[in-house]
Formats: structure tokens, C-alpha cells, sequence
């Protein structure tokens, strides 16, 4: 895609599941965020998961302002 970064692929799933994105052989979608320090050494510095209710998603934030059925409306997950 001409991005001016590096990119890898995680096909045996081995990063992703150091990650917490791994449930038995489900992907959860997330992301984390790295830095780099001055000796080289990578840390994570925060992660979070993207599902129903994040923050990610601006509408899930204006259905709070809708009567009680929030808990009926969306896609049902079963983990």
C-alpha cells in the first residue's frame, strides 16, 4: 500500500496472543501503543480493545441518551 512503514504479519498468532488479543483460536480486534527508548528497548506503554461500548465508536455514546433499551439494541457476542 506504499505506507512508510515497516509491517509483519502474525499468521501463528504468537504476538497476538502476548498481546491479550487471543481467545482460543478467536482474534479479538485492539490495539496497543509502544515507544522506543534511547538503549533500544521497546515497552508497551497502554492497550485497550475495541467491542460494544468502547469509546472508539462515537455513536455508543449517543444511544445513552435513549430510553432503557440500550441492552436490546446491537449485535449479541458470545465469548
Amino acid at each position: 500500500r506504499g505506507w512508510p512503514f515497516k509491517m509483519i504479519s502474525d499468521a501463528d498468532k504468537v504476538f497476538t496472543g502476548a498481546m491479550g488479543y487471543c481467545h482460543g483460536n478467536d482474534v479479538m480486534p485492539g490495539f496497543s501503543a509502544f515507544t522506543k527508548d534511547a538503549d533500544g528497548q521497546i515497552r508497551r506503554t497502554g492497550t485497550s480493545s475495541f467491542g460494544p461500548g468502547d469509546s472508539f465508536c462515537s455513536p455508543f455514546h449517543l444511544f445513552s441518551f435513549l430510553p432503557k433499551q440500550e441492552e436490546e439494541w446491537g449485535p449479541k457476542y458470545s465469548y
